[in-house]
């Protein structure tokens, strides 16, 4: 038997081991996202201690996380320092149980727009990466059209399945 339609790759049920995938790499690049933020903060608060030497600019020692935690030149690594309450590998918990939920397209859009929120403005991290592997490319003058781009993707994604998931909280 042919089929007459094609399915889009964006609108198909992934495998268990594909979401399993999927959300192990989330997971994983946001790991990588934190511990780097986490030794950032560590780093300008020992230069302000005066426990770290002086010389080695901040940019080196971006640099040197970018390299140890394979990320890349688009993604910004935020630090506390910053404004915001940067990722640490300890508060990642209660973000999980969304990755799952987008993964499998379940969310609705207003649970699409929290998970944007809480990165964006709550945890600062770069989430475009995290989720999508597309950095947002933030304080790089990236094109707005872009950022639009990865954000309508990734609610694209996350809304994709006509059942949602109703038991998740609000992130913050």
């Amino acid at each position: 038997m042919e089929t007459t339609t094609e399915a889009s790759p964006n609108n198909r049920e992934l495998t268990t081991t594909e979401i399993k995938i999927a959300i192990a790499q989330i997971e994983d690049r946001l790991m990588r996202v934190a511990k780097a933020q986490q030794e950032l903060t560590e780093f300008y608060l020992g230069v302000y201690l005066g426990e770290e030497d002086p010389l080695e600019s901040g940019e080196k020692k971006i640099k040197k996380l970018r390299e140890k935690y394979e990320i890349p030149d688009g993604v910004f690594i935020f630090e506390r320092a910053s404004g915001g309450s940067a990722f640490e590998p300890c508060s990642i918990s209660n973000v999980k149980p969304h990755f799952s939920a987008w993964v499998k397209g379940k969310l609705t859009s207003d649970q699409c727009m929290d998970i944007y929120w809480y990165f964006e403005e709550v945890r600062q991290a770069d989430w475009g990466w995290i989720m999508l592997e597309r950095p947002m490319g933030y304080y790089q003058l990236p094109s707005d059209d872009d950022q639009e781009s990865i954000r309508l993707e990734m609610i694209s994604i996350g809304t994709r399945s006509r059942s949602k998931n109703s038991n998740l909280q609000e992130l913050f």
